[in-house]
């Protein structure tokens, strides 16, 4: 399984804020999505956002979440999204068609 390391993340945050040029408050929640990918997996974060701001927090942080995190964390299942989806079966098609909505799908509990 995939681990981000510490070193790994403030490297891919320094080199972020390096060549930012924008909105900090959008900058900050690039960075919390990818600290909440630690524990969710890159699964959780593109169920808990749009596909529009899932890009653009990949674009901010030059990164592509799938390839620093794992697909699902070890808190993922915390995510009401994930057990909505499971019981679908298929990620993808759960995603794509809108069965989960983002608000939904970020819920704990």
């Amino acid at each position: 399984m995939k681990r981000l390391s510490d070193d790994k993340m403030l490297g891919i945050i320094d080199k972020a804020w390096e060549g930012y040029d924008g909105d900090v408050t959008t900058l900050n929640s690039a960075i919390g999505a990818l600290v909440m990918g630690r524990k969710v997996g890159w699964q959780g974060i593109r169920v808990m956002y749009s596909r529009v701001t899932y890009n653009r927090y990949e674009k901010i942080l030059r990164i592509k979440f799938r390839d620093v995190l794992p697909d699902r964390g070890p808190d993922a299942e915390c995510l009401r999204g994930i057990r909505i989806i499971d019981g679908i079966g298929k990620f993808w098609q759960a995603i794509s068609s809108g069965l989960v909505s983002a608000k939904e799908a970020a819920q704990t509990a």
